[in-house]
Formats: structure tokens, sequence, C-alpha cells
């Protein structure tokens, strides 16, 4: 965590102070929405480097001071804005930092490390291609698919670890075969139907994509369980202290 976080802050201040790439004038992809997710991922690195075995508890001081800290970089960061050709300062985008920030704390107060990581994966691979008023894989084919292909395959491992043994492919047969797809295949279903309400575009490949990251997530989990052994227990969502 401290690596990702280390690779992922930087990254992230260096992209918020350039001039917006073309690509993404281009995708038309919403502003806020992106500020939205971006802190939502930093608070969580930034808190599983703080407190990593912890879930998010208000009354203790470390809460607030991550939320805090967040708060603050969101103000400067898009201060520093106002001095980048083609960038402004925007309180509604502060607004969204804060935002994603309670977002990624609130989802860490109710859940274990990777449910939080599922969740924000699943955050993830379904609002860019609703945020986006135009066709990613269009403008980007190959990393969009990258992208769906290894989304939906980190999704549906972390669905599979959530579950409890008698979900999983290993141990369930076809019921926990099909337990094990749900999860990722609602979201794939969700986004569709929501690309389309909202008039984006979510063509025949990016599905085929998705639908092949899922069956590569079950293929994955399934050679997981048979090199670790199905007796073996896996983490539950609310189980902070179980091990795989």
């Amino acid at each position: 965590m401290i690596l990702a976080l280390a690779l992922y802050w930087p990254v992230l201040f260096v992209l918020a102070h350039i001039p917006v790439p073309s690509v993404v004038r281009e995708a038309n992809v919403s502003d806020k929405g992106l500020h939205f997710l971006a802190y939502a991922i930093l608070t969580f690195l930034l808190w599983s480097v703080v407190r990593p075995e912890s879930k998010v508890e208000w009354r203790r001081a470390s809460s607030w001071l991550v939320l805090a800290a967040v708060t603050v970089y969101g103000f400067a960061d898009e201060g520093l804005q106002y001095f980048v050709p083609g960038r402004s300062a925007d309180l509604k985008d502060i607004v969204a930092d804060a935002a994603g920030a309670i977002v990624a704390l609130g989802i860490r107060t109710f859940f274990s490390f990777w449910g939080t990581v599922a969740v924000l994966t699943a955050m993830t691979v379904y609002m860019l291609p609703v945020l986006a008023r135009q066709s990613l894989m269009g403008l980007l084919p190959v990393l969009t698919t990258v992208f769906y292909v290894g989304g939906y395959t980190l999704l549906t491992v972390l669905w599979v670890h959530c579950l409890r043994p008698l979900a999983s492919p290993g141990k369930g047969g076809v019921a926990g075969l099909a337990m094990s797809v749900s999860g990722p295949f609602a979201l794939l279903l969700a986004t569709t139907i929501s690309a389309w309400a909202a008039g984006r575009p979510f063509g025949r490949w990016d599905m085929v994509a998705a639908a092949a990251g899922i069956l590569a997530g079950i293929a994955g989990s399934q050679l997981s369980f048979a090199l670790m052994g199905s007796e073996r227990p896996v983490e539950g969502i609310a189980d902070e202290n179980q091990l795989p």
C-alpha cells in the first residue's frame, strides 16, 4: 500500500497540473466524476497506509485526520490548477474531491480491505464508460479493451474471494459458479443499461471485452482453489480477521 500510494499520488498530481490531454477532451468524460473517483481511490490508499488492518472508526482521530488531509490537498491541488494553461480553479471540483474521500471512508467503515477493493473496482469499471460522452473503444481501442478485460478480471477474482466457500466455483458446483458470476454480470448489465439510458456509447465489443474478463476471473479463481485446496476458508466481506 505504501508503494501503491507512492506511485498513485505523484501521478495524480502530474495529471492534474498539465493541460488536459486531447483524448480526454474528445472522450468528454465528466470532470466531476473523475475527481470523485480519483479522490476516492487516493483516500482508500492513504487509509490503507495509516491503518492498514482496521476499518474506519469515526470516533478515532485518525479517520478525521485522513479526511482533513485529503480535503486540504484537494483545495491546494485545485488552487494550483489556476496557473496551468487550459485549466481553472473550480469549487465544484473541490466538492467532488471531498465527496470521493467521504464515500471511500464510508465504504471502509463497513467493509474489509478486500471488500473495499472490490467496491472501488466496481465503481471504476462502472463509472468510466457511463461518464464518457464519446466511445472510449473508438478513441483508444487497445487501452479500453485492456481496461475492461483487466478490470472485470480483477472484480471477478475479488468477488469470488469475498464470497463464502460454498459460493465459490471450487466447492459449489453449478450453483457456486452462478453465484460467482452473478455480481460481475449484474454490474455489466447495470453499466449497459445506465449507458443506454444516458445516451452513452457502450457497444458490443465493450460487452465482449468485459465478459472475457469475467470468464478469465472465474478461470483464475478455479485455478487458485485447485492450488490452495477447497477446504481452506475464503475471507468474507464482513470478517476482517479470517485469512484466505
